[in-house]
């Protein structure tokens, strides 16, 4: 952050009875107030985007680019609030690396006329995408990066964020004044068969914080939740099977509405089971499994994975299935390893270590979906 202390008012307007009040005492006085706001701001919060300004290609991919509402604070502290989605046109004469910035300006409002013409003026508040090669002198937020290859190059959205390609728009250099706020989700957790201990709530405890860390999501969580017709309050749903375990008419049921209703599922069973039983299991929820590759993203993002990690029972490989369209199911028992209890012998570091960024991995992909 620059030195910009010039933006703190250095004296104000000290009023007195009778004093005479004209447009530009009233202007002054409520400008001291406004630049009071920006130092704040710039000063105490910084500057940069606070919330949402996603920056979208069109669809089809063509000339025109997307800002969608949000908040932002520019370089000279002034708050910059879009309220609803700003369409931008890159045209056809500009190319080459891009830079988005968004921008504040005040608009005076012709006052309509009356007889007695005493009608206020007013200044709107408007805001600018400009797209240019260089920094800006003027207030403003950058809110995107383009390398454009020619002046006719549609844009389109990054295939991968960490890494945009030619004609794709680039967040990698967004600022932001804050995190973003977290979304709470409440997770309950759901025991199918005989599981012998029901504390798999301990299990997701252990990963709020991790997935807090590497997400914008926060788990609040409620063990030995029923599937019943309360299950609509969560959001989230861990599922501890045995490998005799089969659900209900009723609890199917219950179950494929969940998942209708935006619900997500992570299945894992807490004893050795064969693919054939877990694959039948979830058959009555009317989902197809299929089994994951390392092209799917729960191996990229946030933690990079060549195979999912070696869970708590003693099997060779640990397979993991999506059903669509949020549903993921292990083989791993990962659950275990994430509750952090004594064992014999005991887990190594490493693969608790693992197995904890394993599960941010899930949730992040399944919350996401």
């Amino acid at each position: 952050m620059k030195d910009n202390y010039g933006l703190l008012p250095k004296k104000h307007i000290l009023p007195y009875d009778g004093m005479s009040i004209n447009a530009n005492v009233w202007d002054e006085a409520h400008n001291y107030h406004s630049q009071v706001q920006n130092a704040h701001q710039y000063f105490l919060h910084g500057t940069g985007i606070v919330v949402g300004l996603d920056v979208v290609a069109s669809d089809p991919p063509d000339n025109l680019v997307f800002v969608l509402p949000g908040v932002a604070i520019d370089t000279s502290g002034k708050m910059i609030i879009l309220s609803e989605p700003v369409a931008y046109d890159l045209g056809e004469k500009i190319n080459g690396k891009l830079r988005l910035f968004l921008l504040h300006r005040e608009v005076k409002i012709k006052a309509a006329k009356t007889e007695e013409n005493n009608v206020p003026a007013y200044m709107q508040d408007e805001y600018v995408i400009v797209a240019r090669t260089d920094e800006l002198d003027t207030a403003h937020v950058e809110i995107a990066r383009i390398n454009r290859e020619t002046v006719k190059s549609a844009i389109h959205d990054a295939g991968q964020t960490n890494a945009p390609r030619v004609n794709e728009i680039d967040l990698r250099f967004r600022k932001y004044v804050c995190p973003p706020p977290s979304e709470q989700i409440l997770a309950g957790v759901s025991y199918l068969g005989k599981v012998p201990e029901k504390n798999y709530d301990q299990a997701l405890i252990h990963l709020i914080k991790p997935l807090a860390n590497e997400s914008p999501y926060h788990l609040i969580v409620e063990n030995d939740v029923p599937l019943d017709e309360n299950l609509f309050n969560y959001k989230l749903l861990y599922l501890l099977a045995t490998n005799s375990a089969k659900f209900d008419k009723k609890q199917a049921d219950t179950l494929q509405n969940f998942i209708q209703n935006d619900g997500k599922i992570l299945v894992e069973f807490c004893e050795q089971v064969s693919e054939e039983h877990a694959v039948e299991l979830l058959k009555p929820l009317g989902s197809a499994l299929t089994k994951l590759t390392i092209a799917h993203p729960v191996f990229h993002a946030p933690y990079l994975f060549s195979l999912a990690p070696q869970g708590s029972l003693a099997q060779d490989n640990v397979v993991v299935w999506q059903g669509e369209p949020c549903i993921l199911v292990t083989t791993g028992s990962y659950g275990t390893l994430w509750r952090g209890q004594a064992q014999q012998p005991a887990f190594s570091r490493e693969l608790i270590r693992s197995s904890i960024e394993w599960g941010v991995n899930l949730l992040s992909y399944l919350l996401a979906s």
